[in-house]
């Protein structure tokens, strides 16, 4: 097959030019994907078309940035809320209670005169009947009933005014079709619309949140579970009266002798954790893992819209997002956002990270008592340092004693992730995984790397099936994760454990995580035992998916839409990593080969191969409509790391 003119270039670095002389496994050697030569792109094609295209890369370093004050953010963020295109959404719906005192706008007519134009297709919401956006929804027109009748029955008036202004004032191409050919859209494509539209679960009510911000909550079984580990109790609920009224101060207590409190600190004296402390047979809940697909709860990445995709596509296990344990005790709705679950989501988890066992215990009966879930996930092994530094996270491989305290901690059915050491060459996870199960723990999730190795390493599977060894007689489901790319790499995983798939031990499953970011379609791979050639036209269906999968989730007004667009552009910093399987030489692909300069099957197969920020940014537009202006985009993560060749060490 011969390869089409390049239309587009890829934005990958390329290499030199004879790399298409050289065999697939000196390539491969290299830790270069073996792309066959017809498929090669050369530097000059890709500068060439950038220039005739008029295409500039966005891409904006953290250096250039310029750095805010907190002050001038505060002010940006004042000015934005009060500004005309920031309409009141209480007044929207005809039941503001501030009137002339709302901090946000009542002008309508601004708000309308100044709204972006709306987007092909029709709305998200158009199955319920009624869009609870109204008159900032981007597809306003179309609705049908889907205003909510005001009071003085001035919805109508609305409607008609919003059309007046929406129909006269559009710069979007509405008559763009879908890429089914894998040609590239010239304008904005309709997105699917669900024939059904659920309700989330695990929303955060204003009553249990005053309970929090006033830390009236009452956490029973915590306690007792605490003070049964001997852990000093940083956070307590305070007291009141029956009036609901705080107690006065005893004016006369000795206050010379009183000491600094340390927030959620463990206290070391009586402890008792070298003894074994059996559960009762209430607490051991338990989640049966084995032979289930997991996605591994990825920050940002792995948003609720995200796991919907995956689950469409086979995955079995879905976790939320990371959550901070002291951010939710607190009440932060940043933070219980990431509990949000979809109904398709069978089975879910949700992850809290937190360094200290009061924090960590209070949040799982926090959380068992008022959301809806199948287990919680406690993080012992996040590298970044925000986190490390605030002694979770990783930094719990460091202290033993802490990390036993943390997972015992937590009741009801608790899983752990965790990797294999915290420094280089020091490996520790062996030396309790034979405990975990006697911790209390569901199930164990064993990263093979360490975390100072992030992701220059290649994860070590001889040390997570030597682990799953140890892990076996004990009862503990055993996790594995690192590097998964194909079905072939999690049959070998699962082979090579060499575990009685009817015993409760050893290796349970395989998490995946970057595998299902860079291709979402490896669950279905591996449930079919087969290597799956999708198509360009196949994939930009699946990112359509994911657009109307945010726009239900983060809302259908322009906020929606460009929350959606936001996290659509981090998800494209994986994805476009994927080589298509027609155009590789050796299969399976490896997640550590770093792909060349190549020209795809089709326009659009080049394109969603591009590394370039402006091109993430141009595949948003043919899906959300034309971005901000002055919109600039940089990843959050550091999609582009590649772990070196043959190296675990």
């Amino acid at each position: 097959m011969s390869a089409p003119q390049a239309s587009h270039g890829t934005g990958i670095t390329s290499f030199s030019a004879h790399l298409g002389q050289d065999t697939p496994e000196a390539r491969i050697s290299r830790g270069i994907a073996p792309v066959k030569p017809e498929f090669l792109a050369k530097s000059e094609i890709k500068i060439q078309v950038e220039a005739v295209c008029g295409v500039q890369d966005k891409r904006t370093s953290v250096a250039a940035v310029e750095k805010k004050s907190r002050n001038q953010l505060k002010r940006e963020r004042k000015q934005e809320r009060e500004s005309d295109r920031n309409l009141c959404w209480s007044f929207v719906q005809g039941k503001c209670s501030f009137a002339d005192a709302c901090k946000r706008s009542h002008n309508l007519e601004a708000y309308l005169s100044n709204k972006e134009a709306e987007l092909p297709g029709r709305c998200p919401f158009e199955a319920t009947g009624e869009c609870k956006y109204g008159l900032m929804c981007r597809w306003m027109s179309k609705h049908q009933n889907g205003t909510r009748q005001n009071d003085d029955g001035s919805a109508q008036l609305q409607i008609k005014q919003a059309n007046t202004h929406t129909s006269s004032n559009r710069d979007v191409d509405n008559t763009a079709e879908s890429a089914g050919d894998g040609t590239l859209p010239c304008g904005t494509v309709e997105l699917p619309v669900s024939h059904q539209v659920d309700d989330e679960f695990n929303t955060l009510h204003s009553d249990l949140l005053v309970q929090l911000r006033k830390e009236t909550y009452p956490f029973t079984r915590s306690t007792a579970m605490l003070n049964k580990l001997g852990c000093r109790i940083s956070r307590k609920k305070k007291s009141c009266n029956k009036e609901g009224k705080k107690q006065k101060a005893d004016t006369d207590a000795d206050v010379s002798a009183a000491q600094p409190a340390k927030i959620y600190d463990v206290s070391r004296d009586g402890t008792g954790f070298d003894k074994e402390l059996p559960l009762r047979q209430a607490e051991k809940k338990r989640v049966d893992f084995r032979e289930k697909l997991y996605l591994a709860p990825l920050t940002t990445v792995g948003n609720l819209p995200f796991r919907r995709i995956c689950k469409g596509l086979g995955a079995d296990v879905t976790c939320g997002e990371m959550a901070m344990a002291v951010s939710l005790l607190q009440g932060s709705k940043s933070e219980w956002a990431l509990l949000k679950r979809h109904p398709c989501e069978d089975l879910f988890g949700v992850q809290i990270c937190g360094g200290y066992p009061d924090a960590v215990s209070q949040a799982a009966e926090l959380l068992e008592d008022n959301i809806s879930m199948d287990f919680i996930d406690v993080n012992c092994g996040c590298p970044i340092d925000l986190v490390c530094n605030k002694g979770a996270g990783s930094s719990l491989l460091t202290r033993l004693d802490r990390l036993e305290a943390v997972v015992r901690a937590g009741s009801g059915a608790v899983s752990f992730k965790t990797r294999k050491g915290y420094h280089d060459n020091s490996d520790i996870a062996h030396t309790f995984v034979d405990k975990a199960a006697g911790w209390g723990a569901a199930a164990m999730t064993l990263h093979g790397r360490t975390r100072a190795q992030r992701y220059t390493k290649q994860a070590d599977w001889d040390y997570v099936d030597r682990c799953s060894q140890l892990a076996a007689p004990t009862g503990l489901q055993l996790i594995g994760n690192g590097d998964i790319f194909s079905y072939e790499d999690y049959r070998a995983h699962m082979e090579s454990a060499s575990r009685d798939i009817d015993s409760s031990g050893g290796l349970a499953t395989c998490m995946i995580a970057r595998g299902a970011l860079i291709k979402p379609w490896i669950f279905t791979e591996i449930k079919e035992q087969r290597t799956w050639d999708i198509s360009a036209s196949e994939r930009f269906d699946v990112i359509k998916q994911f657009c109307n999968a945010g726009l239900e989730h983060w809302g259908s007004d322009t906020k929606g839409v460009e929350a959606t667009r936001r996290f659509l552009l981090e998800w494209l910093s994986f994805l476009h990593r994927y080589v298509p399987v027609g155009l590789l030489e050796r299969l399976p692909c490896k997640l550590h080969w770093r792909p060349p300069s190549f020209v795809g099957r089709s326009d659009l197969e080049t394109l969603l191969a591009s590394g370039s920020c402006s091109d993430w940014v141009r595949i948003s537009e043919m899906l959300l409509g034309p971005a901000p202006p002055g919109f600039q985009f940089s990843p959050k993560h550091r999609s582009n790391a590649y772990a070196t060749v043959d190296s675990t060490e």
